[in-house]
């Protein structure tokens, strides 16, 4: 009589797909929360053996991390002519990131951030004017451009990346007779 069996793998494509179906079924915050974590994913496989991006206790420098993944991976992610407004822009992604997943806040910090839901938008922006800075990010085309730069590293790196199977316990032992 077996008692556990497996019925899906937990990998980072199988999580990529979910985020992808939360997306197209309109769950924008939970595909957003998820997509915000991939540089964070990534960037540990990539930049494992490289000092530079541990502190002298073995910790990750989290930002520099992601900021980086993000710089070797989304190029021109803010759509910005300029680099170092591409480097500003992610660095608000990361504190995003940050209010997301630590305290549910969808907001990027210091800065004023407007998050829209708008399929028909072409990429995220940096808008900024002398009266006012503000990030405009319309979180379908960044959840589908880092879904999409996720699978790309995935597919170019699937052996660092690990898998678990997922199992359901065969409950019928419970049953009345």
């Amino acid at each position: 009589m077996e008692f556990v069996t497996p019925v899906s793998k937990f990998s980072f494509l199988e999580i990529l797909n979910d985020g992808q179906k939360a997306l197209d079924c309109g769950l924008y915050k939970i595909a957003l929360m998820f997509a915000l974590t991939i540089p964070s994913i990534c960037s540990r496989i990539e930049f494992k053996d490289n000092p530079e991006y541990k502190k002298s206790n073995g910790d990750w420098k989290d930002k520099k991390c992601y900021v980086d993944w993000c710089r070797n991976h989304c190029i021109r992610f803010a759509n910005s002519e300029i680099p170092e407004q591409d480097d500003e822009y992610i660095s608000h992604i990361y504190k995003l990131r940050c209010a997301v997943v630590h305290a549910a806040e969808f907001e990027c910090g210091d800065i004023p951030c407007e998050l829209t839901i708008d399929a028909w938008y072409p990429t995220t922006s940096f808008i900024k004017n002398d009266e006012l800075q503000k990030y405009d990010i319309s979180i379908i085309p960044l959840c589908k451009r880092l879904f999409f730069e996720g699978e790309c590293f995935y597919l170019s790196n699937y052996m660092h990346f690990k898998e678990v199977p997922i199992v359901t316990h065969n409950m019928d032992w419970l049953k009345e007779e």
